[in-house]
Parts: structure tokens; sequence; C-alpha cells
């Protein structure tokens, strides 16, 4: 078996530190407290490399310290949480007449649900980015007074490329090579684009505790899967894994 051993394909010390960042994050929330002894033994890591990552995100208020537990044995230990006021996540799903929006805390709880149409009322095909952007603009300038924001994660019932072009949509887009590009600069905020389907795959994975390699298979105006492999979201490739395209039935 040939190995890829360009730059591209050797992970950084920056990209393995985001990495062990992101698992702690995840074991705290998932854990709902945990300590650094567990931390350590999940990650295996060393003490001081364990402590280092955690100061680091005790320093920028993603977890908190809030108090200690007494065990059978051995000292009192401190418990880390995810602070749920570190940050807000703004969740936009696309649809032909609208988006469906969600606000999350940095837990997951949800604190606010409305739904924005389109800023002009014309047919899919001639909706440009004014139409597009401005009804999130308005969405995220009354969000960004009261809560932190992340970013926004936009999920659309279609398909797009490394580049973050729209390759194929249920939704005609004006411009769809630069569609990421110009939502960025208008809403002047990083957008993480999804396929709808790989997202809600991604949800069940995490809300019920699925096996590493499933299929979830999604129907409403149209037929999706979105497909876990060793437990990550699988593209096939091309970021077109699970499309079903044109099947009579």
């Amino acid at each position: 078996m040939k190995i890829n051993t360009s730059p591209a394909a050797i992970p950084t010390q920056q990209h393995i530190k985001q990495m062990h960042l992101k698992e702690i994050f995840l074991l705290a929330l998932r854990s709902g407290g945990i300590s650094r002894a567990e931390l350590r033994q999940a990650l295996q890591l060393s003490f001081p490399s364990t402590s280092a990552l955690v100061e680091e995100l005790l320093a920028r208020g993603i977890l908190v310290e809030d108090g200690t537990i007494i065990p059978e044995r051995g000292r009192p230990r401190s418990i880390l949480r995810v602070n749920a006021k570190a940050f807000s996540v703004p969740v936009a799903v696309m649809t032909p007449e609208g988006y469906r929006c969600t606000l999350f805390d940095c837990c997951g709880t949800v604190l606010q649900s409305v739904f924005l149409p389109y800023a002009a009322q014309l047919p899919a095909a001639q909706l440009d980015m004014e139409a597009l952007g401005k009804p999130l603009q308005d969405w995220l300038e009354g969000i960004r007074g009261k809560h932190t924001v992340a970013a926004l994660i936009l999920t659309i019932s279609g398909n797009f490329n490394e580049s973050g072009a729209i390759s194929s949509s249920v939704i005609v887009f004006s411009t769809p090579a630069a569609f990421h590009r110009q939502l960025q600069q208008m809403l002047a905020l990083s957008v993480v684009i999804f396929n709808n389907a790989d997202c809600y795959a991604y949800a069940e994975q995490y809300c019920q505790k699925l096996p590493e390699d499933f299929i979830a298979v999604t129907v409403s105006r149209g037929v999706g899967a979105g497909i876990i492999r060793h437990g990550a979201i699988f593209d096939g490739g091309f970021f077109r894994a699970g499309e079903f395209g044109h099947i009579s039935i």
C-alpha cells in the first residue's frame, strides 16, 4: 500500500493540538463533567500536555471548573464542564421558501427558533445573493447584541466541492461558485456549509450513540443519505456519497 507523504497529508503540530482541544471539549460535553485524570486517560497524553490543553480552554472560557466530587478513595477531584455561555451557534437549514433557523448555546440547548423567508418573493432560479443573504444578516445582527457567535452553520439540500462551490442543489443559486465566499463577506462571519443528510446522520450518531458505521436515510421533498464511516462523515472523495440521484420507484 502506498502511503501519501505529501506535506498536506502530514498533520502539523497545530492541527494535532486543535484535534486534542476538540476531543477535550466533546468529552466534557458528552459526560456532563470530567476530571483531568479521566481526560488524560481518555486522550493517552502526559499530565503536563493534558493540563496545558485544559488551561487554554479554561482561559478562553470554554471550560469551567465548578466544584468537586468526593471519590470513595483518594483526593477530591475538580470537575471540568463546558461553559454553556461561552458562545452560541446559529444553524440555518435552507429550504425553497426560506431558512429554518435555530440558535444553540455551547451545550446544545435551543435558545431560539425562527423561520426566515427570503428577502424577495421570486422564483428560486432568480434568487440572488441579496435575497438569500439579507434574512440571515438581519437575524445575526439581532443575535450579536446578546450572544457571542462562533460561526454560522448552513445546511443545504445539495452538494458542494472542496472549494465551497455549490455543485448541485434543489435551489438554483445565481452565483453557485461564489456563494460561500459572498455569504461570508456579507455576514462578516465564518460560514460552514454541510449537506442536510450528512448533518442528520451526524446528529443521530451523537444523540443516539449509534455504531461507528451506519447509513441514515432522510425522506422529505427528496431522498438522501448520510454515511458515517469509522465515526466520521464519509464524502466518497467527491462530496457526493449518499446522493441517490433520480431513481424511479
